[in-house]
């Protein structure tokens, strides 16, 4: 089930944080609504229920967020801000199942080397940045572009190092030793505090 990104098609979710909205809140308002609303369209459809992700990953410098870039002038933009300095990478996860969704934020930095006005643009030009959060992709040849990483590689890709679990019981989140996690929070030191349910 995917929800529709085509530009001449309706927009299932419509992204865009609204004014002052924090980060961390829009990651996870986002990856809320789209496995809300794909929890809806599978019903829609009369498919099977199934539990279903929604996920949300973007850049964060300065308290301002970096989603896709518009165009190659706002790749631009982004990369010359973003270029000798170091940023937060955010990926929600939501799980919805019947009336329950649980949502998870990972967090981790990234740290750009100092980048020519001339290889951002090159760059750009490689057409890789157009469908990026901050236009870089870390897994392509924005790898480049990075010095150093704190946390998840995988995060900042745009996926979950995490576990989800769900039954019809209940949904939830839970870390790679099993145990149920309420939220995970990173630290400056570059160390993950997770505060366990119960």
């Amino acid at each position: 089930l995917r929800l529709r990104e085509s530009p001449e098609r309706e927009r299932d979710v419509v992204e865009g944080a609204h004014d002052a909205e924090p980060a961390r809140h829009y990651v996870e308002r986002i990856a809320r609504t789209k496995a809300a609303i794909g929890w809806q369209r599978m019903l829609q459809r009369n498919l099977p229920p199934r539990p279903v992700l929604g996920a949300d990953t973007e850049v964060v410098l300065d308290d301002a967020i970096f989603g896709k870039p518009k165009d190659a002038a706002d790749a631009v933009r982004m990369l010359t801000l973003l270029a000798g300095r170091t940023h937060h990478v955010l990926t929600a996860v939501a799980i919805s199942w019947e009336e329950s969704t649980a949502a998870e934020i990972s967090t981790s930095a990234v740290t750009f080397r100092a980048i020519t006005r001339d290889e951002i643009e090159r760059y750009v030009a490689t057409g890789e940045p157009m469908d990026k959060a901050g236009a870089y992709a870390i897994q392509g040849r924005g790898a480049a572009l990075v010095t150093g990483a704190r946390g998840s590689v995988t995060n900042v890709i745009g996926g979950w190092s995490g576990r989800l679990s769900n039954s019809r019981e209940a949904v939830s989140l839970e870390d790679a030793a099993g145990d149920r996690v309420d939220s995970v929070d990173y630290a400056d030191e570059g160390d993950w505090a997770v505060r366990r349910h119960g």
